[in-house]
């Protein structure tokens, strides 16, 4: 207000009524602030009072009422505000234009075209049948982002010669639509896995349709046609995971002997999906039910791969608080010091695996609280940086930071990048 800069209040609705309230005085044509709390100086003069700078300006976003977690703001509220309703990217020539921005003019020469065929094709026959189960599960804007931003950074890190660029390029295509949202398909749709099953064939079928014959046997290896697990699974001292897709190994000693099995079918086949999904810089999130194996495949992974796992235990009582931390009574530096308390700010579990560049596994993610939730995004989307307002910092997620979040498979749906 005092500097004339612009504000951006994220998620309004998500703020409690009497935040929004304290608000008002800013709303309005006055634009004023009366800080009540700072009170009246000694030498009596009045309560501090700020003006807005006239280059002031409030922004703010918030998701329709009808989204999980959201409410709607009240009419008062909303009339000091001019309000645009801001649709959904739907036209292809809009999909086409940032395809072209992301992949670039090699890729986007081969595979925008291809992209673009299958998210119409899946809009209109999976999504768009009447009575469909899913939906409201069409593709978005951000959803195709993904797929281009997976199929840019595995291009850059695979070094192919000519001869087989091409197949290798087909091959992150169809990868790419598995990681999207194939491998998620039906979760928090209230679905039995038959009915996700019918329409995963349909879109294996008809992705696979899009590439040439010539490179569909090399594009389709771990796609449609599962490679062997003894001779797919990759463990070196710079590398590990399944290929075609690895993981740099990291610094933290790695056991000898791994109580767990990696090359056992299933185990494989999950494990392959975990290091695909960690090609890009999202956060994964495994649904399954109890018992199944979510969690250990988890601590199995870190420690093959040389990388500290932090675990954190949600429920109903974190609070953001405990993940961050929080100012704690400290024993005092000299004995001869008062009696008086002193505090100090204390890094909590989650900040300090961030500041080391750990991986930290939230176990039962549906339980913890909205509030806690919507704390972490920061951390977990396109900023990958967390704030922590009672120190004024703000301290960004490392290359090596990774979060899992695990959930149980009959709770409500969360939004986050899926690997089931």
């Amino acid at each position: 207000m005092r500097s004339g800069h612009l504000i951006l209040l994220d998620e309004m609705s998500l703020a409690e009524d009497a935040v929004l309230e304290r608000l008002n005085s800013v709303l309005e044509p006055g634009r004023t602030l009366t800080l009540a709390e700072k009170g009246s100086s000694a030498e009596g003069d009045d309560i501090d009072e700020i003006h807005a700078h006239e280059n002031f300006r409030i922004f703010a976003t918030m998701n329709p009422g009808g989204d999980f977690g959201k409410r709607e703001l009240s009419p008062a509220l909303r009339s000091r505000f001019t309000e645009i309703w801001v649709p959904q990217i739907s036209a292809r020539e809009d999909f086409e234009l940032v395809l072209n921005l992301v992949l670039g003019p090699s890729l986007s020469k081969t595979l925008a075209d291809p992209m673009l065929t299958y998210v119409d094709w899946y809009n209109a026959e999976i999504c768009g049948e009447k009575n469909s189960f899913f939906l409201d599960f069409t593709l978005s804007l951000r959803d195709v982002l993904g797929w281009a931003r997976f199929i840019v950074e595995c291009t850059a890190k695979v070094q192919s010669t000519a001869r087989d660029s091409l197949s290798k390029t087909y091959q992150l295509f169809l990868h790419g639509a598995a990681l999207m949202h194939l491998d998620g398909l039906g979760l928090g749709t209230g679905l039995d896995s038959q009915e996700a099953q019918i329409a995963k064939s349909r879109a294996f079928e008809f992705l696979s349709s899009l590439v040439p014959e010539n490179n569909l046997a090399e594009a389709s290896v771990g796609f449609t046609s599962t490679p062997d697990p003894t001779s797919s699974y990759v463990s070196t001292t710079s590398d590990f995971g399944v290929l075609p897709f690895t993981i740099k190994t990291g610094t933290h000693p790695i056991p000898p002997k791994l109580d767990f099995s990696m090359t056992a079918p299933t185990t494989n086949l999950n494990l392959s999906r975990v290091v695909r999904a960690m090609q890009l810089s999202k956060p994964v999130l495994l649904e399954g039910s109890p018992g199944v194996g979510k969690t250990s495949l988890i601590q199995a992974l870190a420690a093959a791969s040389g990388h500290k796992l932090v675990r954190i235990n949600l429920s109903e009582q974190t609070d953001i608080g405990d993940l961050m931390g929080s100012d704690l009574p400290v024993p005092s530096d000299s004995p001869s010091s008062s009696s008086e308390p002193k505090f100090s700010w204390c890094d909590g579990i989650f900040l300090k695996a961030l500041k080391g560049g750990d991986w930290v596994l939230l176990d039962e993610l549906n339980l913890a609280s909205q509030t806690v939730l919507e704390g972490l995004n920061s951390t977990l989307d396109h900023r990958a940086q967390v704030y922590i307002p009672e120190l004024s910092k703000t301290f960004d997620c490392p290359p090596t930071f990774r979060g899992k979040e695990e959930r149980g498979a009959k709770r409500h749906a969360m939004a986050a990048s899926v690997a089931s």
